[in-house]
């Protein structure tokens, strides 16, 4: 006994599954590799993506890196100079936080407009 049951629409099946598919009649097995959109990538392709993104990823954290110690050194400069607001807490950490992050979406918006620059 079979437990599974088949349950068709009242109309009948989809026309697509009417007849059954019929394989390519095509000699070349690359045309139909094309004819559904199949693309081989040779292995400098593929790696190519795997390491812009990881080249990307490396600069941004040397770049967070940088400007970590830049935000130290403004705000210990900015301690010393007596600005009574940089002295609390709070306002520290929204600095040595907040600070590397706005800084770093300028230099890849900097990068990014040379790099257009560059190509032009």
């Amino acid at each position: 006994m079979n437990a599974t049951r088949r349950v068709t629409h009242p109309s009948g099946p989809p026309p697509s599954m009417k007849e059954p598919m019929k394989p390519q009649e095509s000699t070349s097995d690359s045309a139909s590799r094309d004819a559904i959109g199949w693309n081989l990538r040779t292995l400098a392709q593929a790696t190519g993506g795997c390491l812009a993104v990881t080249g990307s990823a490396v600069l941004s954290c040397v770049l967070l890196l940088v400007n970590a110690a830049l935000m130290m050194a403004i705000l210990a400069a900015a301690e010393a100079a007596g600005v009574v607001w940089m002295q609390t807490e709070g306002a520290a950490q929204l600095v040595l936080f907040a600070g590397p992050v706005a800084v770093l979406i300028i230099q890849w918006m900097m990068i990014d407009y040379l790099r257009a620059f560059v190509r032009s």
